[in-house]
Protein backbone atom coordinates (compact mmCIF):
# COMPACT_ATOMS: atom_id res chain seq x y z
CA UNK A 1 0.00 0.00 0.00
CA UNK A 2 2.80 2.77 0.78
CA UNK A 3 5.08 1.54 -2.16
CA UNK A 4 1.74 1.94 -4.86
CA UNK A 5 1.21 5.97 -2.50
CA UNK A 6 4.74 6.72 -3.35
CA UNK A 7 4.57 5.42 -6.69
CA UNK A 8 1.52 7.35 -7.66
CA UNK A 9 3.27 10.88 -5.62
CA UNK A 10 6.26 9.80 -8.23
CA UNK A 11 4.40 9.90 -10.82
CA UNK A 12 2.28 12.81 -10.19
CA UNK A 13 5.08 15.13 -9.65
CA UNK A 14 6.40 13.97 -12.80
CA UNK A 15 2.92 14.66 -14.81
CA UNK A 16 3.19 18.11 -13.20
CA UNK A 17 7.04 18.67 -14.22
CA UNK A 18 6.14 17.61 -17.93
CA UNK A 19 2.88 20.02 -17.91
CA UNK A 20 5.02 22.76 -16.31
CA UNK A 21 8.15 22.53 -18.99
CA UNK A 22 5.13 22.34 -21.31
CA UNK A 23 3.22 25.38 -20.36
CA UNK A 24 6.68 27.66 -20.05
CA UNK A 25 7.81 28.50 -23.77
CA UNK A 26 4.21 29.80 -24.54
CA UNK A 27 4.52 31.80 -21.30
CA UNK A 28 7.43 33.09 -21.83
CA UNK A 29 7.84 35.61 -24.62
CA UNK A 30 10.96 36.69 -25.72
CA UNK A 31 11.50 40.50 -24.91
CA UNK A 32 14.20 41.44 -27.69
CA UNK A 33 12.99 41.51 -31.12
CA UNK A 34 15.04 42.01 -34.01
CA UNK A 35 13.80 44.07 -37.53
CA UNK A 36 15.52 42.14 -40.21
CA UNK A 37 13.24 43.20 -43.31
CA UNK A 38 10.33 45.16 -44.29
CA UNK A 39 8.02 42.52 -43.06
CA UNK A 40 9.49 41.89 -39.96
CA UNK A 41 8.78 45.73 -38.93
CA UNK A 42 5.24 45.16 -40.40
CA UNK A 43 4.36 41.88 -38.29
CA UNK A 44 6.25 44.26 -35.01
CA UNK A 45 3.19 46.86 -35.94
CA UNK A 46 0.40 44.70 -36.26
CA UNK A 47 1.53 43.73 -32.81
CA UNK A 48 1.56 46.95 -31.46
CA UNK A 49 -2.02 47.34 -32.33
CA UNK A 50 -2.44 45.97 -28.28
CA UNK A 51 -1.49 48.73 -26.59
CA UNK A 52 0.09 46.69 -23.81
CA UNK A 53 2.11 44.30 -26.27
CA UNK A 54 5.60 46.23 -26.57
CA UNK A 55 5.75 46.84 -23.03
CA UNK A 56 9.60 46.04 -21.80
CA UNK A 57 10.47 45.00 -24.87
CA UNK A 58 13.49 45.73 -26.58
CA UNK A 59 13.17 45.97 -31.01
CA UNK A 60 16.70 46.54 -32.43
CA UNK A 61 16.92 46.95 -36.19
CA UNK A 62 19.79 45.44 -37.63
CA UNK A 63 19.81 46.76 -40.87
CA UNK A 64 18.59 49.52 -43.38
CA UNK A 65 14.72 48.34 -44.47
CA UNK A 66 12.50 50.34 -47.29
CA UNK A 67 8.84 50.25 -46.39
CA UNK A 68 8.05 51.06 -50.30
CA UNK A 69 5.23 48.81 -50.78
CA UNK A 70 4.99 47.37 -47.92
CA UNK A 71 1.18 46.67 -46.68
CA UNK A 72 2.28 48.97 -44.02
CA UNK A 73 0.36 50.76 -40.95
CA UNK A 74 1.90 52.97 -37.86
CA UNK A 75 2.80 50.78 -34.74
CA UNK A 76 -0.31 52.05 -32.93
CA UNK A 77 1.27 52.27 -29.44
CA UNK A 78 4.60 51.95 -28.50
CA UNK A 79 5.87 51.40 -24.59
CA UNK A 80 9.62 49.47 -24.85
CA UNK A 81 12.70 50.44 -26.19
CA UNK A 82 13.62 50.84 -30.26
CA UNK A 83 17.37 51.06 -31.00
CA UNK A 84 17.60 51.75 -34.66
CA UNK A 85 21.37 50.77 -34.47
CA UNK A 86 21.50 53.87 -36.48
CA UNK A 87 19.49 52.16 -39.37
CA UNK A 88 17.17 53.88 -41.79
CA UNK A 89 13.98 52.98 -42.59
CA UNK A 90 13.10 54.47 -45.69
CA UNK A 91 10.12 54.64 -47.92
CA UNK A 92 7.27 55.98 -45.14
CA UNK A 93 4.37 57.20 -47.11
CA UNK A 94 1.01 57.78 -45.01
CA UNK A 95 -1.42 60.37 -45.51
CA UNK A 96 -4.66 61.65 -43.71
CA UNK A 97 -6.30 57.96 -43.60
CA UNK A 98 -3.44 57.39 -41.02
CA UNK A 99 -4.39 59.52 -37.66
CA UNK A 100 -2.04 60.02 -35.47
CA UNK A 101 0.25 59.59 -38.36
CA UNK A 102 4.23 58.86 -38.05
CA UNK A 103 5.54 55.78 -37.56
CA UNK A 104 4.68 55.21 -34.44
CA UNK A 105 0.79 56.35 -33.79
CA UNK A 106 1.81 56.74 -30.02
CA UNK A 107 5.19 56.58 -28.06
CA UNK A 108 4.12 55.61 -24.52
CA UNK A 109 5.30 57.57 -21.34
CA UNK A 110 8.68 56.19 -20.66
CA UNK A 111 9.15 54.35 -23.75
CA UNK A 112 12.62 55.11 -25.88
CA UNK A 113 13.34 55.27 -29.54
CA UNK A 114 16.67 55.84 -30.53
CA UNK A 115 19.30 55.77 -33.10
CA UNK A 116 16.99 55.56 -36.13
CA UNK A 117 16.66 57.94 -39.10
CA UNK A 118 13.00 57.42 -40.79
CA UNK A 119 12.72 59.30 -44.57
CA UNK A 120 9.50 59.51 -46.20
CA UNK A 121 6.55 61.47 -46.44
CA UNK A 122 3.21 62.08 -44.25
CA UNK A 123 0.77 64.37 -46.17
CA UNK A 124 -2.51 65.20 -45.07
CA UNK A 125 -4.41 64.24 -48.56
CA UNK A 126 -4.81 60.83 -49.31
Amino acid sequence: MKRSLICRAGALLVLAALMLALALPAAAEETTIRIRSAEDFCAFAEKCSYDAWSLGKTILLERDISLSGAAYLPAASFGGTFDGGGHTISGLELSAAVAPAGLFGVVSRGAVVRNLRVEGSVSPDG
